[in-house]
């Protein structure tokens, strides 16, 4: 799900820089191997183009390595601003493609790109499948951020590496529920 807060990003022409300002400005990687730069590289690879030395300033609102998606907003942003600047003016399905493929998932990307409630699956043909879901007017986001920071990657180290059945048929369960409680605005389906 992808609430109103955004990150900025300007790129121009010019020896290569990357300029944070706001959350993660401390820590964020400032080489090329920061997430802005990746999603904007990946579309120059993607049509074959060298990649121009460029300077990038990232303002950032979305809180990082808290599970809300700082990753997808950079990789997203980077995706957004190679396609325009290289003029490739990609399609949304090649962005969602190159962002999954950095990203691993496109849990998170995908909303990055389209905004809203999205459900994701992969087809049979292998192509990523969406739904955007709809949210009843009554239905207001509130999001909790927590104090400590833990990166994705070391977030799924501690998940359990298999589910029980009963425990997955019970989440679908509950998935339907929420859903049609959202849309409904239906708090006890919620």
């Amino acid at each position: 799900m992808a609430l109103d807060v955004w990150n900025e990003l300007t790129v121009k022409r010019g020896k290569f820089s990357i300029d944070t300002t706001g959350e993660g400005a401390e820590f964020l990687p400032r080489d090329k191997s920061n997430l802005v730069v990746t999603g904007l590289e990946a579309v120059f690879n993607h049509i074959n183009q060298p990649v121009p030395d460029l300077q990038y300033k990232c303002t950032n609102r979305v809180p990082c390595s808290r599970g809300i998606g700082s990753s997808s907003a950079a990789i997203v942003s980077g995706l957004v601003a190679g396609s325009a600047i290289s003029g490739a003016d990609l399609a949304k399905d090649e962005l969602i493609r190159l962002a999954a493929d950095i990203e691993g998932h496109p849990d998170n990307v995908v909303p990055s790109l389209l905004g809203g409630l999205c459900l994701t699956a992969r087809s049979s043909s292998q192509r990523w499948r969406i739904i955007r879901c709809d949210w009843h007017d009554s239905i207001k986001a509130v999001v909790a951020i927590p104090a400590i920071r833990l990166s994705t990657s070391e977030a799924r180290k501690v998940m359990p590496k298999n589910i029980p059945i009963s425990d997955a048929v019970t989440n679908m369960g509950a998935l339907t529920l929420l859903l049609n409680g959202l849309k409904a605005g239906n708090d006890e389906l919620i």
